[in-house]
């Protein structure tokens, strides 16, 4: 994939396969979603996401709340088993 928007672009695959530039907004808020997905506690979640809904507006959370949780519920999914019988 190249950008013709930056000479720096890098292929960055998501969550669900799409594949971006490794500079757009569409790979940060990937990478804001990670970062939140990845906090400690549940409290921290919320707390950093309430701050996007004060510092964003309730929209930029909403689209943010959203991510995290496409990428929570796929991290909860089981690794699907390959049945072939090869070792």
């Amino acid at each position: 994939m190249t950008c013709p928007h930056h000479t720096r672009c890098r292929p960055a695959t998501m969550h669900d396969g799409t594949e971006t530039c490794s500079w757009s907004e569409q790979w940060r808020a990937y990478c804001e979603a990670v970062y939140v997905c990845n906090m400690p506690t549940r409290y921290d979640r919320q707390h950093y996401l309430s701050l996007i809904d004060d510092r964003r507006g309730e929209k930029a959370g909403a689209q943010l709340r959203a991510l995290v949780r496409a990428i929570w519920d796929q991290r909860a999914q089981p690794a699907v088993a390959d049945n072939t019988g090869s070792s």
